[in-house]
This record gives structure tokens, C-alpha cells and sequence, in this order.
């Protein structure tokens, strides 16, 4: 083994899928003032603000898949993530209403499928989808708003990806309540 393998190694953590879906899981769900910023924003004209929620969420999402997209073991860590998202929300949701995100996801999805070299046109495609679902095709504003949320996601969930190994699952532990447990830690 070379030196830099070794030292890689070393720097890198090793976790299984289920742990990795888990510290991904910590990118989506948003903090008590997390949305804050981006909702100061797009305030000032008549916004649908829980239809403006939704979508941050959403965005934060795209941007958790789109960054494991290339990941070894991405089935496994995403079917775990959807599981997770699913337990975690205030009510825990069905099948059907995961399927209904999914498929709130759809345009976002298309862009990935676009396999957009350039990042900033990546950025720009994405704001340019917030805006329309939303309601403010035309603002430009709008589209910076969703270009920046997605970028700050994305930047957070490749930068925890990139310092990650998957490696097999190493333990067997019930992941949704270290989650709850980890959540109910973040409120207080």
C-alpha cells in the first residue's frame, strides 16, 4: 500500500450505508431559522411561503441525491435515505407521500439527467426550476434564491461524501432512533 493510500485512509471515515444516509439526512432537515434567509428574500412580493418551504426542501433534496449520484453503494444509501426522511418528519409518512416527493423531484431530476458539465449552469438551471415552481418564472431574484439554497446543499453534502468511505455494513443498530435521538439533541 502507498504512502498516500495509507494517509487517505487515515483521513477518511469509514461508515456504511445506512450511517452515511443518516449524516446526509442532517443536510435536508431543515434547522428552526434555516429557511430564513432565503424566505426574507422572496417576502416582499405575494409569496405562497409554505409552497416557498416545500420547495427549499425539495432543493435540499435534489441536492443530497445529486451529490451521491456517483457514490459506490448510491442504491443502498439512497433507498436508506428515503426510509430515514420518511421516519423522521414530525409525522412519519407513507409510502405513498414518499412517492409523492419523488415525483416532486422530477424536475429538478431532468437536470440531472442533463449531466450539466459547468456547475454555474447547473446553478443557473436549477434557480431557473425554483423560480417556475414557485410561481415567479420571470424573477430573477427568485432564481438566484434557489441557485444559492442548492449550492450551500450541495456543498455541504459533497464535502461530507467526499470525506466518507463506505465500507460494509459494520453494525447492526436502529439508525432512525440514533436520528431521533440526534434531532431531539439539535432543538434543545
Amino acid at each position: 500500500m502507498r504512502w498516500w493510500s495509507r494517509l487517505l485512509s487515515l483521513i477518511t471515515r469509514k461508515f456504511d450505508p445506512a450511517e452515511v444516509a443518516a449524516g446526509l439526512l442532517g443536510v435536508v432537515m431543515p434547522t428552526p431559522d434555516g429557511d430564513r434567509g432565503p424566505l426574507k428574500v422572496l417576502e416582499p412580493e405575494a409569496t405562497d411561503i409554505p409552497r416557498v418551504r416545500s420547495e427549499l426542501g425539495l432543493l435540499r433534496i435534489f441536492a443530497v441525491l445529486h451529490a451521491t449520484r456517483n457514490m459506490q453503494s448510491k442504491d443502498e444509501i439512497q433507498d436508506t435515505f428515503w426510509l430515514l426522511f420518511a421516519e423522521m418528519n414530525e409525522q412519519p409518512l407513507s409510502r405513498e407521500d414518499v412517492a409523492a416527493f419523488k415525483n416532486n423531484l422530477d424536475d429538478y431530476d431532468m437536470l440531472a439527467f442533463m449531466d450539466i458539465p459547468d456547475g454555474k449552469l447547473l446553478l443557473w438551471e436549477v434557480g431557473k426550476v425554483f423560480a417556475k415552481r414557485i410561481g415567479r418564472a420571470m424573477d430573477p431574484i427568485a432564481g438566484a434564491v434557489g441557485a444559492t439554497h442548492f449550492a450551500g446543499a450541495y456543498g455541504i453534502a459533497t464535502k461530507f461524501v467526499r470525506s466518507v468511505r463506505v465500507v460494509a455494513k459494520m453494525r447492526d443498530r436502529n439508525v432512525v432512533a440514533l436520528m431521533r435521538e440526534q434531532q431531539q439533541r439539535r432543538w434543545r
